[in-house]
């Protein structure tokens, strides 16, 4: 719950309460997600000024989550978006893939495709992944992140005017979002 809430004081909770999971059961899968997320929400929310370090965690609590559950399809995303930011753009793609195919409908699999898709300049992709990621999950607080992908997507087609679209309607849906 409180990874979902994208404001300070909830991610550090859901570190805390992450960590207490991990304490008593480290083959946790979730928890060790939730601790890469959280990283990858401080840093994206500039909560914390260290990116480089941010992201290095994230990557290795992500690898974490595989390690100790490579059907985990969560893992994998999770890992995937912890590679995207890291910029590792040949491991990023292989998780996310992973995560599809160990679940054909996890949303957040399809949303940081979206973003994947955006950094590689292929605009179709990007929306396709980002309107599929919505359609499986309407209501997900991972969509600004989805529809960021989208609108960088619009933004490296030169297509601002849509860009600014995009951003409008993440940002009227979601004001604090980074």
């Amino acid at each position: 719950w409180h990874i979902g809430r994208m404001n300070e004081d909830s991610i550090a909770k859901a570190q805390i309460y992450a960590r207490d999971a991990i304490a008593l059961d480290p083959g946790l899968s979730d928890a060790h997600s939730i601790l890469a997320l959280a990283k990858l929400h401080a840093m994206l929310h500039i909560w914390r000024p260290d990116t480089k370090a941010a992201i290095a965690e994230a990557v290795a609590h992500g690898q974490d989550a595989v390690r100790t559950d490579e059907s985990d399809a969560t893992a994998h995303s999770v890992l995937g978006m912890a590679y995207l930011f890291g910029r590792d753009f040949e491991k990023a793609p292989l998780h996310l893939r992973n995560a599809l195919r160990l679940n054909p409908n996890l949303s957040n699999a399809h949303g940081v495709l979206a973003a994947y898709h955006g950094l590689s300049r292929d605009y179709d992709a990007a929306r396709t992944s980002a309107i599929h990621a919505t359609t499986l999950s309407p209501r997900d607080p991972y969509r600004a992140f989805w529809y960021g992908g989208h609108g960088i997507a619009a933004y490296l087609d030169r297509n601002y005017d849509r860009c600014i679209e995009i951003c409008s309607e993440v940002l009227a849906e979601y004001p604090n979002y980074a």
